[in-house]
């Protein structure tokens, strides 16, 4: 069955890396993925799947990746081989922004100008909904995908998320709902949603995606990464969890941060004393990551985050940290126009990144082991992504 073949060659080979296209891509609305699991399994009626139904395995970004005809898709040519491009990808500028109102900027932990675009473009019409990564209710230390409708949703998924979270399989309940959506997104999302655009595959759900928030992306990480924190790190049950955050507590930036439900806190540092940063991202991470070449989410229309490089003296202007924006395509310079025009988000033009980016982690692990690492696994026989 079509099935087996995704599950065959894509799971079962380790290049799963749950964005959830497959899912949203099924006609007959046959695929889940359980929370905190990697990889689709079959729902109740999957003996319906029409035996040469391929369109499952044909959207899927995590074997066959034809990059280079996405990036002509998107931005009608590929990229040169000018060393900004190629280190950055295709973009018209890179911005270092922030939220304007303080308790939004507050509220995130890089500048907040994500959140910030998205409440924006509710609150004006550019969007009807959003789909954002959230904590899920009864396991508050597992990341799930949310639709969001006003700048209440937005905010109670504020902050960065490093659990696997599969955004996309909620594509086609929200393109199917709204008409006007925007998406927040890893690398892996953004591959699924321009691979379903180029085949057309799901063409309502791709022409109802008003925008995509690319993010910056060390890695995604197994849902074991907050349950060794929270109950090897700082010694609390998962019973008792309240609330969890990656970067969460009182201090701007935030570190691994606990409630739990009589009301005590505890917190670790991100990089202080084997903090949660080295000890999830080397112990975690989910395999297809490790050959991902993709840092800055170079198909988004924006691609946001960290402005690595450059933090201690932005934060000399504005202490509540800043978002480093690369203006990809028309529709992303659409939005963050408007934001910067209504006096929501403050930005100021920097076309020298590529002279500190290579600073951040991301860069060096993306651009260079990872592409090594994948030169091994062809040495040794393993599974590789079909890159083109």
């Amino acid at each position: 069955m079509p099935f087996e073949k995704l599950f065959e060659g894509v799971v079962n080979s380790g290049l799963c890396s749950s964005c959830g296209t497959c899912v949203s891509a099924c006609p007959q609305h046959l695929l889940n993925i359980p929370l905190g699991e990697v990889g689709p399994e079959k729902g109740p009626g999957k003996e319906d799947c029409p035996e040469k139904c391929n369109i499952c395995y044909d959207a899927c970004p995590g074997m066959n990746l034809p990059y280079g005809a996405m990036e002509e898709m998107v931005f009608g040519r590929k990229r040169t081989e000018n060393p900004v491009e190629q280190m950055l990808g295709i973009h018209k500028y890179h911005l270092v922004t922030h939220a304007v109102d303080q308790k939004i900027h507050q509220t995130g932990v890089a500048g907040a100008s994500v959140s910030m675009l998205l409440i924006h473009g509710l609150e004006t019409g550019f969007l009807d909904a959003a789909i954002v990564a959230g904590y899920d209710k009864d396991k508050p230390w597992q990341v799930r995908p949310y639709i969001v409708t006003e700048q209440g949703g937005v905010l109670s998924a504020a902050r960065s998320k490093y659990g696997v979270c599969s955004i996309n399989t909620l594509l086609a309940e929200a393109t199917d709902k709204y008409e006007r959506v925007g998406v927040v997104a890893c690398p892996c999302h953004v591959w699924g949603i321009r691979k379903l655009a180029m085949n057309n595959l799901a063409p309502k759900v791709t022409n109802r995606i008003k925008v995509i928030l690319g993010l910056y992306c060390l890695a995604q990480n197994y849902s074991l990464a907050a349950e060794y924190m929270i109950t090897q790190r700082m010694s609390v049950k998962l019973e008792d969890v309240a609330a969890f955050q990656y970067r969460g507590g009182a201090d701007f930036g935030g570190g691994t941060w606990v409630k739990t439900k009589d009301g005590q806190e505890r917190s670790m540092g991100l990089l202080a004393n084997w903090g949660m940063v080295p000890t999830v991202f080397i112990g975690y991470q989910m395999e297809r990551c490790f050959v991902c070449h993709d840092h800055l989410s170079d198909l988004a229309d924006l691609s946001c985050g960290d402005v690595w490089g450059r933090h201690e003296e932005l934060e000399k202007k504005s202490p509540y940290g800043w978002t480093g924006i690369f203006v990809r395509t028309d529709a992303g310079e659409e939005i963050i126009n408007s934001a910067i025009k209504a006096g929501v988000i403050h930005a100021e033009r920097d076309d020298n990144m590529i002279e500190y980016y290579p600073t951040n982690p991301g860069h060096s692990k993306k651009r260079f082991a990872n592409p090594k690492r994948i030169e091994y696994r062809k040495r040794y026989g393993w599974p590789v992504p079909n890159i083109t």
